[in-house]
């Protein structure tokens, strides 16, 4: 899923926005405040992800923040050229995209032994990233064969439908936190 996500963000960014940029805004600058205002976004959601995530379901906070996080950016540009209600669409989904980053590592941190960490992670990242090189790839074929617009509409609704496989599919119903350890009384504590 993160992947595919990450695909879809580097065309989105790469290609996309700065097309969208210079068709409809037609300044430099404009690209500039909606990346800062998306990185706002994203630093206040990481707090708000650390904050949440101990006081509400993961899978919640997952499925919501990749469905809120990702498509409406697409969506938006394909229906507006006013840089207004981006502005404000970037910032609010950039919100729910970095509440992201505290489920996957406490979920990773929590699931994974401590003695393949190392592996585990360096896979998980590297799969989650292999996807980047070719976004920007798709997404200039997309923008040069659809058009801007359509290019934008086609990866939102592929974004979209990535994004409800926690919806989807029930092995995301796992998840969740671990069940706690019992703790025995009678065990003495190892000093």
């Amino acid at each position: 899923m993160v992947a595919v996500t990450n695909l879809l963000d580097q065309g989105l960014i790469e290609v996309m926005l700065p097309v969208w940029v210079r068709d409809e805004v037609g300044s430099a600058g404009a690209l500039g405040v909606i990346v800062g205002v998306g990185g706002l976004g994203a630093v206040l959601g990481n707090l708000v992800g650390a904050w949440l995530g101990p006081r509400v379901s993961r899978r919640t906070l997952y499925t919501v923040g990749f469905i809120l996080g990702g498509a409406p950016r697409f969506f938006v540009l394909a229906m507006t050229g006013a840089l207004t209600p981006v502005l404000a669409v970037v910032g609010v989904a950039e919100v729910f995209a970095g509440s992201l980053n505290a489920v996957i590592g406490a979920t990773a941190y929590e699931r994974i032994p401590e003695e393949l960490r190392a592996r585990v992670l360096g896979t998980v990242k590297a799969s989650a990233w292999i996807g980047i090189p070719f976004g920007a790839l798709l997404g200039g074929y997309a923008v040069e064969t659809l058009g801007v617009r359509a290019a934008l509409l086609v990866f939102g609704a592929a974004y979209l439908l990535t994004t409800l496989a926690p919806v989807v599919f029930p092995a995301w119903r796992q998840l969740r936190r671990p069940d706690p350890v019992p703790i025995d009384e009678h065990q003495p504590i190892a000093t």
